[in-house]
């Protein structure tokens, strides 16, 4: 994964970069972020655990005793600015150590707290689940 380092921070900081390393994963970094003396340590630690991530890895696991287990959230918001529009989403997790998750989101029309589109959402994660 390529790191790249760049004079300042601004708009056109990847405008600079070669077109064919713009459609590949690839950290940037602004030059005086690494030239103070005590942050070059802490930047190349979360630079570290950011590829990791984006390579697949899993920066942290917590060991949890629960087996065949998926855990599940939903959150529900309304748009405020167009009346009766709202949006909800769910996320899953797909593995045993609760590291990897799939996630769905539903629009609807009404403003209903427990979304309409639930049930889609929920049987869309247990596939996720099953099949990873």
């Amino acid at each position: 994964m390529p790191m790249i380092i760049v004079p300042f921070s601004g708009i056109g900081t990847t405008q600079g970069t070669p077109p064919i390393l713009q459609f590949i994963w690839m950290a940037i970094l602004v030059a005086t972020d690494i030239t103070l003396s005590g942050l070059l340590r802490v930047r190349a630690t979360k630079i570290a655990i950011q590829m990791n991530c984006k390579m697949g890895g899993v920066p942290w696991v917590v060991p949890i005793p629960l087996k065949g287990t998926m855990i599940m959230g939903i959150d529900t918001y309304h748009d405020s600015s167009q009346r009766g529009r709202s949006c909800g989403g769910v996320v899953a997790t797909t593995n045993q150590d609760f590291s990897r998750y799939h996630s769905c989101v539903t629009f609807q029309t009404s403003h209903v707290e427990l979304q309409n589109g639930l049930l889609t959402a929920t049987t869309e994660c247990l596939h996720a689940y099953h099949s990873a």
